[in-house]
């Protein structure tokens, strides 16, 4: 069937989507969640959205400010390519996507910088073709 789409759409069809996932639980103030991951040698990898959540571990932390922040990093050539805080999560979309070469490893990072224990999730999508 021919037609015309766009990459997304077209990454979608041809099941290339990717996401990524991170979870973690009584993660102390400083310390991170990080999926990490290496691109295949035929492959280029395309990082077009994230979100993540913070929430408090402890219930009598609860009413704090659950601030955690989040970062992509090309670690082979160490090139960071977004930083982004929040108190309680955040979500960020880019029209052009992060490009992540062949062979490279990208590091996806969430961080705790509240000053209590935090349970963090996050997501990061995108396509590799």
């Amino acid at each position: 069937k021919a037609g015309l789409y766009l990459i997304p759409e077209w990454a979608a069809r041809e099941g290339t989507d990717k996401s990524f996932y991170g979870s973690g639980d009584a993660i102390v103030t400083g310390d991170s969640i990080v999926v990490n991951y290496t691109v295949p040698a035929t492959k280029t990898l395309y990082i077009s959205a994230f979100d993540f959540a913070a929430s408090a571990n402890a219930v009598a932390d609860a009413d704090k400010n659950q601030v955690a922040w989040f970062r992509i990093v090309d670690t082979t050539t160490g090139d960071v390519f977004t930083y982004l805080g929040g108190n309680g999560g955040g979500q960020k979309s880019f029209p052009k996507p992060i490009v992540i070469p062949a062979e490279h490893q990208v590091a996806i990072r969430l961080f705790n910088q509240a000053g209590h224990v935090l349970d963090l999730r996050f997501t990061a999508q995108g396509y590799e073709v």
